[in-house]
């Protein structure tokens, strides 16, 4: 593996691109603290804090210990939304003075998914989980395009089992500028590493070594597996250095990045899902890898297969970029926004996936997508890296 990473070193393109593979995670970072926004009252006057004396002011004003999401804790804040509600200021006033509830409490009594009038008048902190639920049921009967039925409510019931109230609450401003991070990091990551996929892997056949390299008696399967393998390892190496870097950044600056309930990160109220924070930073960071394996060894068997390393460079990211921009489209009807949501350009976006309520009807079975994406990103990099040796052998004993 060292021979062949020195071999690849010895090009200034390879050098290039693995130099921006270090930058990217610095500049991403830096980028979205700049971007972070708080607000504090001083005076009785809303006060507008960005960047890291934002990050900063949010993690002084909020409790590091772990707390609960309990009634009792939502009273205040609920009934300050209320007699406030449609103030054009409410929401920078909210977060000044209630700094762990303004987001949890916007999200679970502002207007419902499907547009009708809610009214918050009646709003009531006892019926505080129960709305949650409600909301719940009501964004997988979008998700699903259809009345919700028997099975689909009795699913919804389980689920609820399984999540816990309350909520642990805390911190989130951290993990919100890591998610937007990570997420822009990693697909910076992905299409650096296809460019350098598509040069290693096409550039024996664009001078003509194959003749040289694939000798029989397996010699030549073992040169391809040292450098799919190595290729592999970098690969993981600059995943795990992306991640820790973004984590370190934050961390480095004052981001306290506790370990709270995802139901109140901002957007994953209603998640079907009950963990943590960091137990779904893990998630991620395997969901991801998982995923980025499998782009990395299909986008190898099209380098493979082509003598030109700019056509299969651009045949592999068009792919991907047709992915991903079906990804948030909405038009694209439910049972494609579902199966572009499993396949691996979405990995990098596992935390959208574990926002999804709905599930899909598979033999019979309610599979949630998180448990479908983790299968088809599993199978898609076992089946791809085999099939590579597989097509490898056919090629060198035609």
């Amino acid at each position: 593996m060292i021979y062949e990473f020195k071999k690849w070193w010895g090009y200034h393109s390879i050098q290039f691109l693995i130099l921006f593979i270090f930058l990217c995670p610095l500049v991403v970072s830096l980028i979205f603290i700049n971007g972070a926004e708080s607000y504090e009252l001083e005076r009785g006057e809303v006060e507008t804090r960005t960047g890291i004396d934002a990050l900063r002011n949010t993690n002084y004003r909020e409790k590091s210990k772990e707390e609960y999401l309990s009634i009792e804790k939502i009273r205040k804040p609920l009934l300050y939304l209320k007699e406030n509600w449609g103030d054009e200021d409410t929401y920078k006033t909210m977060e000044a003075k209630f700094p762990e509830y303004y987001h949890i409490l916007y999200e679970a009594y502002e207007s419902p998914i499907n547009g009708k009038e809610h009214n918050i008048k009646n709003a009531k902190a006892e019926n505080f989980y129960e709305e949650v639920n409600a909301r719940r049921k009501e964004r997988m009967g979008i998700e699903q395009s259809r009345e919700l039925e028997i099975d689909d409510l009795s699913w919804l019931d389980k689920v609820e089992e399984r999540i816990q109230d309350p909520f642990v609450i805390g911190e989130t401003t951290s993990w919100v500028v890591l998610i937007k991070s990570l997420y822009l990091s990693l697909t910076c990551l992905i299409f650096l590493l296809l460019l350098i996929g598509n040069f290693i892997f096409a550039l024996d056949r664009e001078q003509n070594m194959e003749e040289i390299l694939y000798v029989k008696g397996g010699k030549g399967q073992h040169v391809k597996r040292k450098k799919i393998n190595t290729y592999l390892l970098i690969s993981t190496l600059a995943l795990i250095y992306d991640s820790l870097v973004c984590i370190f950044i934050i961390k480095i600056i004052g981001g306290k990045l506790p370990n709270v309930s995802i139901q109140v990160i901002p957007q994953f109220l209603i998640s079907p899902y009950m963990m943590r924070s960091w137990t779904m930073l893990i998630y991620y960071l395997l969901m991801a890898l998982m995923g980025v394996g499998s782009i990395l060894i299909m986008n190898s068997i099209i380098s493979n297969g082509l003598r030109n390393s700019v056509i299969s460079a651009l045949i592999s990211i068009s792919v991907l970029c047709i992915c991903l921009y079906l990804k948030n489209k909405t038009y694209t009807g439910i049972g494609l926004q579902q199966l572009v949501l499993i396949l691996p350009s979405s990995s990098i976006d596992i935390l959208r996936i574990l926002s999804i309520v709905s599930f899909v009807d598979l033999f019979g079975l309610k599979v949630s997508l998180f448990g479908l994406a983790i299968v088809i990103n599993m199978g898609i990099a076992v089946v791809g890296y085999f099939s590579y040796f597989k097509v490898n052998c056919s090629n060198l004993y035609s």
